[in-house]
């Protein structure tokens, strides 16, 4: 607590007289020094004589009153509470009306009685005209003092550990200190501001981004507490927001692939194979939670919460890649890829053939009754697994009568360029049909069918007059020209 007084200077008399008994005393207000603080304690008063000479034995009192009304008494003297070489102190009785006392200006007559001990005895003589009547006060000087106010120097800041907010403090600094207590969820800071300090800074933690699992921003604020000594004086808070950096993206790992469909072990085949892509480890950043995967490439467009996803056939070739993309519950995502290589694939081809009647020995012979088939063929080439071509193509050759729903097989595993040849298969009333059937490691076939004709003949009338061929015997049952 501090202390302090209020004066009022009076210029009092007669001078120089010795005064008797009891009465009045001219006195008039000549100055006022100070004031009453709000919220301050009257503690006492007194009126003070600076020359005076008090005879001894005698024990004046003092009243003040109105100056119109001397019972109306506003603070009276219990006696001399203090004297000494011509000074005399006399302290007010309490309690005492000094909001009146405090009510005199400059000018003012003030109601002062003296009251010795009898009206026929000298009781004083003042050798000066000048008086004072002081009053006493404590007061709480924080209450003095108003909250200081603050003004941020942004609106927003980063949680990237190194961005700062600054408070700038508006009051009695030279006087008062201030906390400033920095509060974003469960987090808190406090930035001690001392006597003579206008600023409060706050280096913005990367921990912060932690209480923002779900929101790329969010409301902190700031409390400003103002001290006067160790005395809370008030507070003020302020807001901002804090941002979550670009930076803070989930994490993950390089995503694998795996053969899920291939009709030829360890590799992709244009058409004929699948891929399994699982990503790899995924992770939130600063409590975050991976909420989805995307998984994107040939054959594939998979979003989920599954981490791992098969695309339908591929039916691109070469280079493949496939991209991994996890967004966490922020909507911040992060995105890796894998590559596979997949091998252009097409069915075998025929490229050259034919099909024709021979004699037993492989000459070509229009009244022969063997066949003898000849293929050239070929395969997407696939590349090679320890130096063997992991491709290859064999074909098959199968024969029936025109009229003859069922085939039969002539020579199988055959490779590209052989000739083939089956003795006494056709006779030669009947026309024939050869069908080539190529077959690659894939598994996939190509096929041709060739007619086999008949023997040739200038002209063949069929037993019975059913048929006529010209230049080939006919082969048909019912009444029909056939020609070759």
């Amino acid at each position: 607590m501090a202390t302090g007084s209020i004066s009022l200077s009076l210029q009092v008399g007669p001078t120089y007289t010795d005064i008797k008994g009891s009465g009045s005393v001219t006195a008039q207000v000549t100055a006022v020094s100070g004031s009453l603080p709000s919220g301050a304690t009257v503690t006492g008063g007194s009126i003070r004589f600076t020359s005076i000479v008090v005879y001894s034995t005698r024990s004046p009192y003092w009243r003040i009153t109105s100056p119109s009304d001397a019972g109306t008494i506003y603070a009276q003297t219990g006696g001399m509470s203090e004297q000494s070489a011509g000074f005399l102190r006399c302290n007010f009785d309490t309690p005492f009306s000094y909001d009146s006392i405090l009510n005199y200006s400059v000018g003012d007559n003030i109601g002062l009685h003296f009251y010795g001990a009898n009206n026929n005895t000298n009781c004083l003589n003042f050798r000066s005209d000048s008086a004072t009547i002081v009053i006493d006060y404590s007061y709480d000087e924080s209450s003095q003092y108003s909250a200081s106010t603050g003004t941020l120097d942004k609106s927003s800041v980063d949680a990237d550990g190194s961005s700062q907010i600054t408070l700038n403090i508006s009051g009695t600094t030279s006087v008062l200190s201030h906390t400033a207590v920095w509060s974003f969820g469960s987090y808190s800071s406090t930035s001690s501001v001392s006597v003579g300090t206008a600023s409060a800074t706050l280096t913005v933690p990367a921990a912060w981004n932690n209480a923002m699992p779900n929101a790329t921003s969010g409301t902190a604020s700031v409390t400003l507490n103002t001290y006067y000594g160790n005395t809370l004086i008030g507070s003020n808070t302020y807001s901002f927001t804090v941002n979550v950096p670009s930076s803070v993206v989930p994490t993950i790992g390089n995503p694998s692939a795996a053969i899920n469909t291939s009709p030829i072990n360890g590799i992709y085949i244009q058409g004929k194979s699948k891929v399994t892509i699982t990503s790899g480890t995924a992770s939130g950043a600063y409590s975050s939670t991976i909420d989805s995967y995307n998984i994107s490439g040939s054959g594939l467009s998979y979003t989920g919460t599954d981490t791992s996803a098969t695309s339908d056939y591929i039916n691109d070739s070469g280079t493949r890649t496939y991209t991994v993309t996890v967004t966490d519950s922020r909507g911040r995502s992060a995105s890796k890829a894998v590559s596979i290589y997949v091998y252009p694939y097409s069915p075998p081809s025929i490229n050259s053939y034919s099909a024709f009647r021979t004699d037993s020995s492989g000459k070509a012979s229009e009244t022969g009754t063997s066949i003898q088939v000849i293929c050239n063929c070929a395969c997407s080439d696939l590349g090679s697994a320890d130096n063997t071509p992991r491709n290859s193509v064999t074909w098959t050759w199968k024969y029936k009568k025109t009229t003859e729903s069922s085939w039969t097989t002539g020579y199988s595993g055959l490779v590209s360029g052989d000739t083939s040849r089956k003795d006494n298969i056709a006779n030669t009333s009947n026309e024939y049909k050869v069908n080539i059937i190529v077959t690659d490691t894939v598994g996939t076939q190509s096929s041709i069918e060739i007619d086999v004709l008949v023997v040739g003949q200038t002209m063949f009338f069929k037993k019975g007059g059913e048929g006529i061929g010209i230049g080939m015997k006919t082969t048909k049952s019912v009444a029909a020209v056939e020609l070759s």
